[in-house]
């Protein structure tokens, strides 16, 4: 498995994993500007991305994987392997804390392979936009 960095002319083709897998996709500009695709045989199998914040946690946000990659295993090693990838990249930064917030229960699982813990359960995010 092979890991870049996010490109602006990524997007598109993110958004369609973001379509097929019912979730409503951030805006461009929504996006941390560490973002990290996971391929392997220059297939990009996973995405995600990492914010930073002036405390001593980040955040982990927006991770979604490509639903043309039908091999589940190959999928988990991918999504497994970018969750450690932002975490790395976030301890490198010097960040004590990964944080995120979903209710996907495949995706939380996965987390909890990487070391997450779970804290809230049963909780409503709520966002405002501010214009």
């Amino acid at each position: 498995m092979n890991c870049r960095y996010f490109a602006d002319s990524d997007y598109d083709n993110i958004v369609k994993w973001w379509d097929f897998w019912r979730f409503p996709a951030p805006s461009l500009d929504m996006l941390s500007s560490i973002g990290i695709i996971v391929s392997l045989d220059n297939v990009d199998i996973a995405c995600g991305w990492l914010y930073t914040t002036n405390s001593s946690m980040a955040h982990v946000e927006f991770i979604v994987s490509n639903p043309e990659v039908r091999n589940k295993d190959i999928r988990t090693e991918a999504i497994n392997g970018l969750i450690d990838e932002l975490c790395v990249s976030a301890k490198e930064l010097g960040y004590r804390f990964a944080y995120t917030a979903l209710t996907n229960k495949n995706l939380q699982n996965k987390l909890k392979d990487c070391g997450f813990l779970e804290g809230s359960v049963n909780c409503t995010e709520y966002i405002k936009i501010l214009e």
